[in-house]
């Protein structure tokens, strides 16, 4: 086991170097379904180290047998997947394969977040190659696809009987792109909004911002369209049919969620709407910009008075803050601030919605 661990750990080690260094990993490709997703083998390996983990975490809750976990070609286990102690999370009494609940997803989902902790913020990890290609990285992320991660993981360890890196990324393509094949540069879902509305409709979440006391948001998506010449693969849609399509796609998305009233929690509001914020919840901080939706996404992380991660319903007293890929702190990990605290301090800024895990 120690063996395990060491090698794994070292995996891990070099890989976060390389990317300090601005040197990526290796990167490989795996047939899934009709997509070649990219990945590295620290990636995979490290999916399926958690994958494990959430089984486990059922095992012992359950005293159901875990799902074997198998990585394609990548041994599991090779490398540490952070420092979870066993029995601090477990998903509740969900056997593996069967439906659960929001609760079991939530814990499931904050098993992957810590086992993340400490990984590299590095933006822009899907913007590789010149055309559209599925990129799958756990050693890197940013704050929608840490989410993503950590909500897919649980999602395929709690529902696939024996789950592999494939059906993990099989969830992953599911959730960012809207078709299984994957082709243009507009297949993928670029609006937090569309990924929740999605997400909902799929009955992976349900958008509680109302529940909580919100209001309807007079704040039209088109951010994107109306700033194609910040984005690489939109900036030449006048001389590029590919982009031009592209660009025609992501603009009639915008009109399309624009039909449907956009909701949050306005700032002045938050500090009281938090106290009906669990653990696990989907946090989306709205975005003051002009056609933009969201500006930062993060996982509530709801601690009582003596500091132990709680779910459900949080007893008072209880410090309602959020774990999250930092780009300030360049790392995933549990922000000092709570999420109220974080919304107050920044103008830019409009409040929360926030969004629950079925």
């Amino acid at each position: 086991m120690m063996k395990k661990y060491f090698y794994g750990g070292l995996l891990s080690l070099v890989a976060g170097t390389l990317f300090s260094l601005g040197l990526p990993a290796q990167e490989i490709r795996i047939q899934v379904d009709d997509n070649e997703i990219i990945t590295t083998v620290a990636d995979t390996t490290l999916a399926a180290e958690i994958l494990q983990r959430i089984a486990g975490e059922v095992r012992r809750a359950t005293d159901v047998k875990a799902p074997d976990v198998q990585a394609g070609d990548v041994k599991a286990g090779d490398v540490k997947a952070g420092d979870v102690k066993a029995g601090e999370v477990t998903p509740g009494n969900v056997p593996p394969g069967k439906a659960n609940d929001g609760e079991a997803t939530a814990r499931a989902a904050l098993v992957a977040a810590r086992a993340l902790l400490d990984q590299p913020y590095v933006a822009s990890t899907l913007e590789g190659g010149d055309h559209e290609q599925p990129r799958i990285y756990l050693t890197r992320t940013d704050c929608i696809l840490f989410v993503e991660a950590c909500h897919c993981l649980a999602h395929t360890a709690l529902t696939v009987s024996h789950p592999s890196f494939s059906d993990y990324a099989r969830n992953v393509v599911r959730r960012r792109y809207r078709e299984p094949v994957v082709r243009n540069y507009s297949d993928r879902i670029h609006y937090t909004t569309e990924w929740v509305r999605r997400a909902e409709a799929d009955g992976w979440v349900h958008d509680i911002t109302l529940d909580l006391g919100g209001s309807v948001w007079e704040h039209p998506i088109g951010y994107m369209s109306h700033n194609a010449s910040k984005y690489e693969h939109l900036k030449n849609a006048a001389s590029d049919p590919v982009q031009r399509h592209d660009l025609a796609v992501i603009a009639r998305v915008e009109n399309d969620l624009n039909a449907r009233p956009h909701t949050y929690i306005p700032r002045e509001q938050v500090a009281a709407a938090a106290e009906g914020i669990r653990s696990g919840d989907i946090i989306c901080y709205c975005s003051g910009v002009e056609g933009l939706d969201i500006a930062h996404v993060a996982m509530a992380w709801v601690t009582d008075p003596e500091g132990n991660l709680v779910f459900g319903d949080a007893p008072a007293g209880s410090r309602i803050g959020f774990v999250h890929a930092s780009m300030a702190g360049m790392k995933v990990m549990v922000d000092p601030k709570t999420i109220a605290d974080y919304v107050a301090g920044r103008k830019g800024l409009s409040g929360i919605k926030v969004v629950r895990p079925y």
